[in-house]
């Protein structure tokens, strides 16, 4: 069935994906039509530079007020906005760069203070705009996790610690805080910072000799930077098995004893002929995944390769589904995020199977050791 004008006019009102036409069938869409999609929110990259021109100023200004992307807009148009209007989109966040000096200037401190409050960047505002946001105010952007970068030092060093605690428990930036404030910092926020792969560089030597080696062990085996950091003992400390992740993670060793490097399985180290041979078996089709050995998802190349392979045979399925159900040229964005979400669900697959594997040759290590060692002591004299 052939669509009509009133079909494609119809379905530009509703928001539809205008990448579904031409430049030609764009450009013929009248104003009016123009104008709705707009009220609605519609990305206005695909029209012409005419008819970006031609909206009316009070749809400019509804668009504003809703928070759209005036990044299309002209030069005039946003000139144009009204102040009040202005400041209701910076108080809800929106991007002030597409706004005037003089508009950004004439914007009151109560919304400027309103924008912090609510952890919003205030990367826009002159110093004196900055520096007369109240103490108060500060603390709650800090409490938000903003960017403390764009404030003063004096504003920065007042926020109370508890409020600080409060910024780092949400993964803000050490650097913009002072000595004493990291130093204040209590062990269990360190903890819990360094457990979700924060940084170790502005913590004291106190502060990290005193996290617990399962915070240790976790940061190590995801691929934390030792550096410097941790001691010798804390190094010495971590179970072989974390070692042998952060290996088949593809993570340094190099902090690590010859001793604990040695003990790492083969089969993490260097991919195997097994796990090679199993890779081209699997990816010809020949086996199921169920039949790939240990060897391909401890060894962080052969994993590499075989979620390269996965990614390349599920994307082919993907499209073989869509061409089946009629979409060829146009996907809809909600089939696309079901595809993204289920390649990130094999991702997670896979990584079990690794820390599984892991598991299996640690354990397959350690009854090594402890047979040699019964066997020693039946040994006679």
């Amino acid at each position: 069935m052939e669509l009509t004008k009133k079909d494609i006019y119809e379905y530009v009102v509703h928001g539809g994906d205008l990448r579904l036409f031409s430049a030609g069938q764009i450009k013929a869409i009248p104003q009016e039509i123009v104008n709705e999609y707009v009220v609605h929110g519609g990305d206005l990259r695909l029209f012409s530079e005419d008819q970006i021109e031609a909206i009316p100023q009070e749809i400019v200004n509804e668009l504003a007020v809703h928070g759209g992307n005036l990044g299309w807009l002209s030069a005039g148009q946003i000139k144009a906005i009204p102040q009040e209007i202005i400041n209701e989109y910076v108080a809800n966040g929106g991007n002030l760069g597409w706004f005037s000096e003089d508009q950004i200037e004439a914007i009151p401190q109560e919304i400027i203070n309103e924008r912090a409050a609510n952890g919003g960047n205030l990367g826009w505002f002159s110093a004196g705009q900055i520096k007369a946001i109240p103490q108060e105010i500060v603390n709650e952007l800090a409490a938000h996790g903003g960017d403390l970068g764009w404030l003063f030092e004096d504003q920065r060093k007042a926020i109370p610690q508890e409020i600080v605690n409060e910024y780092v428990a949400h993964g803000g930036s050490l650097g913009w805080l002072s000595a004493d404030q990291r130093k204040a910092i209590p062990q269990e926020i360190v903890n819990e910072y360094i457990a979700h792969g924060g940084s170790l560089k502005l913590f004291s030597e106190d502060q990290i000799e005193a996290i617990p080696q399962e915070i240790v062990n976790e940061y190590v085996a995801h691929g934390g930077d030792l550096g410097w950091f941790f001691s010798a003992d804390q190094i010495k400390a971590i179970p072989q098995e974390i070692i042998n992740e952060r290996a088949a993670n593809g993570g340094s060793l190099g902090w690590f004893s010859e001793d604990q490097r040695k003990t790492i399985p083969e089969k993490v180290l260097h991919m195997t002929n097994e796990a090679r041979e199993a890779l081209i078996l699997y990816t010809i089709g020949k086996i199921k995944k169920q039949d790939l050995p240990i060897d391909v998802f401890v060894n962080h190349s052969a994993r590499r390769c075989l979620l390269e392979v996965i990614r390349v045979k599920t994307e082919k399925h993907f499209y073989e589904i869509c061409e089946k159900n009629g979409y060829i040229q146009y996907i809809p964005q909600e089939v696309l995020s079901a595809f993204d979400e289920r390649l990130q669900t094999i991702e997670k697959e896979v990584t079990e199977k690794t820390k599984q594997g892991i598991k299996e040759l640690s354990e397959i290590s350690k009854r090594k050791k402890e047979n040699i060692i019964d066997e020693m002591r039946e040994m006679g004299w």
